[in-house]
């Protein structure tokens, strides 16, 4: 597949805004206290878009396979990570390092107990994982291969689980990535036919109207969940403001996402460009590296006394990191793929 400049611009500026998000976590506390960061909450979103995006794109003929290489792409860095991670608490602080914590590790158990060791990041390696057990189903779902009873309970279970993580925001902080990465998948499958994510002026109007709602929704209802539950005590008032404000990041992701690639295709952007090809190549190492820098265990918050020295250095750190990671896991990863045929990923739908 052709690699697209402006899904792959789309995928650096989702890596600047999740690390940007965590400088907000690192250095001002609590995320309600600091609700005018919120434009650089959708990161995780962003990725899930354009992961279901690309997929729709490719053809998968053999599911086992495609299993086996998208769990090793994810786990084998996730884990690769974790052990040297553990190895820095071992020299820093090695009381952190309880059965608990290695187990929540071990497991990624980080949606019901916590991050490891404060690097709570990795809640996001079970859903994309999650979201990678249904492309060879959306594959025979959008090419008529599934007899109507397939379908009927195919689209079932996809709704079926849209709708339960959106309504468990009411109960706990969680934004929705399902919607993210099925609105992905679906908006890739139409690009197939038209060249377009978006193919006329109502659709940029409708578009552009939903993700300014979205900002403003979310602004008002994030400080409504976390200001004026401080002043009125209302759980319920606090539990519906969560439930809105989050569910409006998977929309501001989505509408982000779009408007972005379809200013990137209205300008006719063709330049291929170092940072691009590093971003496609390094931006999930990027992601499982750049907390560390940034809360606990190697945070650079104290390295100097300049606050903005101190964000270069997490930066270029993180960057650092990634490489070496990605230079350390990969031939693991090549490794293990090899122990099975060469799997099923193709180009498709030309």
């Amino acid at each position: 597949m052709e690699r697209l400049n402006n899904v792959s611009l789309l995928r650096l500026v989702a890596m600047l805004m999740i690390f940007v998000h965590h400088i907000r976590n690192g250095y001002l506390g609590d995320f309600y206290q600091a609700s005018a960061w919120f434009p650089f909450y959708v990161g995780v979103g962003i990725f899930l878009f354009i992961s279901g995006f690309l997929y729709a794109n490719k053809s998968v003929s053999k599911g086992k396979g495609f299993y086996f290489k998208q769990f090793i792409k994810i786990l084998v860095p996730y884990y690769v990570f974790m052990i040297l991670l553990a190895l820095v608490y071992l020299i820093v602080d090695p009381t952190v390092l309880t059965t608990t914590e290695i187990l929540k590790a071990t497991f990624i158990l980080y949606n019901f107990f916590g991050g490891f060791c404060s690097v709570g990041h990795f809640w996001f390696i079970p859903f994309i994982l999650i979201c990678y057990l249904f492309i060879p189903l959306l594959q025979k779902l959008y090419d008529k291969q599934l007899t109507k009873k397939q379908t009927i309970w195919t689209k079932l279970l996809i709704w079926t689980l849209i709708i339960v993580e959106c309504c468990a925001s009411f109960f706990l902080n969680n934004r929705p990535t399902f919607i993210c990465f099925f609105a992905g998948y679906h908006l890739g499958r139409k690009f197939l036919e038209t060249k377009q994510v978006i193919n006329s002026k109502r659709s940029i109007i409708v578009t552009s109207i939903l993700f300014f709602a979205s900002v403003t929704i979310y602004a008002v209802t994030a400080f409504g969940s976390g200001v004026l539950f401080d002043v009125w005590n209302n759980y319920f008032w606090h539990g519906f403001c969560g439930f809105v404000a989050e569910n409006c990041t998977g929309l501001m992701a989505i509408t982000f996402s779009l408007l972005f690639i379809k200013i990137f295709e209205f300008l006719n952007k063709k330049s291929e460009g170092y940072v691009l090809k590093w971003s496609d190549k390094y931006s999930y190492c990027f992601y499982i590296t750049h907390q560390i820098f940034l809360i606990k265990a190697l945070s650079t918050w104290t390295w100097t006394p300049y606050i903005w020295l101190d964000i270069i250095l997490a930066f270029v750190c993180t960057i650092a990191s990634a490489m070496v990671l990605e230079w350390i896991q990969k031939p693991i990863a090549n490794a293990l793929i090899s122990l099975r045929k060469k799997p099923e990923i193709k180009e498709t739908h030309s």
